[in-house]
């Protein structure tokens, strides 16, 4: 089947692209612009690109077409799609046509979290001989690809509760018919699709809904809203020490590269482990996952090397570069919550160092107000930040956009010195001419921020 994919860079479209790659069809996609890490993936699995967005790019004669939820229905490519009659589908649901039947879907779904966690799952099962398939939305370190189509029973996915597509409302994770759910935890994000924490509960709901009589739900004992629906189904939870959770850690020593601890569930010790990973949350996505190794039938002895030998993913806490005394770190998160753990993580990892914190507003939620007062909380815990520009908030009421300039006189009245820069070329200018030795620069978006994350680490 020719498969053409719009939006191709994003990181869910570009690895159900090389699901289908791999499984034998032709598959080729396109995208306003493509930037590294996703340009070096799709390239080494030679799917052809073509940028900007034309009409033109549908001239190959696709099958199909698989539209990301980025695309409106006005859409130079969908509406050339539609010219010439060619049907539209989204990732979730080729996945689940094309992928999934006959195989085992193991979801790993959750406000936060997802992308390290289905990796190291995946990375686990695949290390202790399962040979499972998998679809992660991000660029595994430890793993060939970002998807694998496997030859074992488990297929781990990492499921994402946003919408699938403009002609598709329901959450992408309810496209996967899952055997197991690992649930990180439910809190409000996505102000553009959930009115409220309670609408963004009920997709969770529709997801454990789909789990068979047979299957597994694990979640985390941290989030109220996770465990209280693993208890209302007499099912599993995950957490730390302290927290009541059939599965916990309890940590024995943590140091700069990571942390040691006891795995326990309620008959006691299963094992001891080492966690090269920093930060409690890290510590708590390795619990679930081991825990749900453990409910797949993998023995506890079995995952001790692995564990100890995982590097992560690609826009986690990544290391960009380093050079004069400067280092430069990249992560997606975009959420208040997810900054305030990785930054609590990386000040262990980097003790000493002063944070200088690079934010873009980019996410659907992030350019909103929603957050207004958690972002200013969260930014100005370190001493130094830099304002990007809010991408497009055209299409947001004015009353309901994140307002830049309060944003910075909030964090200014905590004692924090920042900037609001008007476009990338201002922030990198005063970022190169600032920092320091000493410095740690975290960029903080879902977003490339056109490029200048790279730019500053290779001047370093």
């Amino acid at each position: 089947m020719k498969i053409h994919f719009i939006g191709i860079a994003g990181t869910g479209m570009g690895a159900i692209a090389g699901l289908l790659k791999t499984a034998g069809h032709d598959v080729r996609g396109s995208d306003e612009a493509v930037y590294p890490p996703m340009s070096d993936s799709l390239d080494r699995m030679g799917i052809p690109v073509m940028c900007p967005f034309s009409g033109e790019n549908l001239s190959w004669g696709p099958d199909t077409v698989v539209v990301g939820n980025v695309c409106r229905r006005d859409h130079k490519e969908v509406l050339a799609a539609q010219a010439a009659k060619i049907p539209l589908t989204s990732f979730p649901a080729i996945l689940g046509e094309q992928i999934l039947p006959g195989r085992q879907p193991v979801v790993v779904a959750g406000t936060h979290g997802k992308t390290t966690t289905t990796t190291l799952l995946a990375y686990l099962l695949e290390r202790c001989g399962r040979r499972p398939g998998w679809f992660i939305g991000g660029i595994p370190n430890d793993l060939p690809s970002a998807c694998v189509t496997g030859e074992g029973a488990p297929f781990v996915l990492e499921g994402d509760e946003y919408d699938t597509a403009f002609f598709d409302k329901g959450s992408k994770f309810l496209h996967y018919r899952p055997h197991a759910v690992l649930l990180t935890g439910v809190e409000f994000d996505h102000a553009d699709i959930f009115a409220d924490l309670q609408a963004v509960r009920a997709a969770f709901e529709g997801l454990i809904r789909l789990i068979p009589d047979d299957g597994i739900l694990l979640s985390s004992a941290d989030n109220d809203i996770a465990a209280g629906l693993a208890r209302a189904c007499g099912q599993l939870t995950y957490g730390l020490a302290g927290e009541d959770a059939d599965y916990h850690a309890v940590t024995l020593e943590k140091k700069e590269g990571g942390t040691a601890f006891e795995l326990h569930d309620r008959a006691g010790v299963l094992g001891t482990y080492f966690l090269p990973m920093v930060g409690d949350h890290n510590l708590r996505n390795a619990v679930g996952a081991l825990a749900m190794c453990l409910r797949l039938g993998v023995p506890p002895d079995a995952l001790a090397g692995p564990l100890a030998a995982f590097t992560g993913v690609r826009r986690r806490q990544e290391e960009l570069g380093s050079g004069r005394g400067i280092v430069a770190v990249d992560d997606f998160g975009h959420h208040p919550t997810a900054i305030r753990v990785t930054l609590e993580a990386l000040l262990q990892r980097y003790p000493g160092r002063r944070p200088v914190l690079v934010f873009e507003p980019r996410s659907a939620t992030s350019r909103r107000a929603v957050f207004q007062k958690e972002y200013a909380l969260v930014l100005g815990a370190a001493p130094r930040v830099l304002l990007a520009p809010a991408y497009d908030q055209s299409r947001i009421a004015p009353e309901d956009r994140l307002d830049l300039h309060r944003l910075e006189a909030d964090i200014a009245a905590g004692g924090t010195i920042v900037t609001t820069h008007p476009d990338f070329t201002d922030l990198l200018e005063t970022l190169r001419a600032e920092a320091v030795a000493g410095d740690l620069v975290v960029f903080f978006s879902s977003g490339a921020m056109g490029g200048i994350k790279h730019e500053f680490a290779r001047g370093l």
